[in-house]
């Protein structure tokens, strides 16, 4: 960080950059970078060294047993809940455990993957927090409604449990700047992130199967919506769950 970014907004101003501020923040960092040259420059600094890390490094898997290296290294099992505090910490230690690999799963490979990227940052970021949802349930009913309140539209939700892949809950995420439904699914020691968002706000992406840095996507519409299952899980096994989704689906 500039050595004149001493204050929080200089923190936010990062946070932005990286996309991790929900849409009030965001805006109002928006607009504190318009008015403040001082944070515009800062925010142009941040966006340079992006654009180099993507010019210059490789994208390289993360190593094998990383994240459970890391979470036995600061003492907790997954489903534990942290402090506000303890979160942070581990965030950070995570995040310089990853630099030290060179595991760049932030910057990703280039502009056309700024989509991919997102999807796959939100989920990485879930797995390293105290929860993988904002709303720990089963039920649709009480996701539903946890919902309306936060996003646009609501969340089809399917139930898996008998195929394997059990609702866990909800998160809500913020994707090309729009906060976005995210159903979590579990598949025995795995969670999959499917986000639903509409059609027209992902043109730019094409749907099928992608890959970035150890994780893999699979994007497909369902009239006007467009849904994204990112998981660790191998591709094959994701294929399954997204054939059931959709079949259960068409049956409702």
């Amino acid at each position: 960080m500039s050595t004149t970014g001493t204050d929080d907004r200089y923190l936010l101003v990062h946070a932005y950059c990286d996309g991790e501020l929900d849409p009030v923040n965001a805006k109002a960092i928006e607009q504190q970078i318009s008015a403040d040259p001082s944070l515009a420059a800062e925010r142009d600094r941040i966006m340079a060294l992006r654009r180099a890390l993507h010019g210059n490094l490789p994208a390289r898997p993360l190593p094998r047993g990383l994240r459970d290296d890391v979470m036995k290294s600061i003492g907790r099992p997954r489903h534990d809940v942290l402090s506000a505090w303890n979160k942070i910490a581990a965030s950070i230690l995570v995040a310089i455990a990853l630099s030290a690999a060179g595991a760049w799963y932030i910057v990703g490979r280039g502009e056309d993957d700024i989509f991919i990227r997102e999807l796959t940052a939100s989920h990485a970021r879930a797995l390293i927090a105290a929860r993988v949802t904002d709303v720990n349930s089963s039920d649709q009913h009480t996701i539903k409604p946890w919902f309306s309140t936060r996003t646009a539209q609501a969340p089809r939700i399917v139930d898996l449990t008998a195929e394997g892949y059990p609702l866990v809950g909800g998160r809500l995420d913020v994707i090309e700047k729009i906060p976005v439904p995210t159903l979590v699914y579990g598949h025995r020691e795995h969670f999959i992130s499917l986000t639903e968002m509409p059609a027209s706000a992902t043109t730019g992406t094409p749907l099928g199967t992608h890959a970035m840095t150890g994780f893999n996507i699979i994007g497909w519409a369902e009239d006007e919506t467009s849904y994204w299952a990112t998981s660790d899980i191998e591709l094959a096994v994701l294929k399954i769950f997204v054939e059931k989704f959709r079949a259960a689906e068409r049956q409702r």
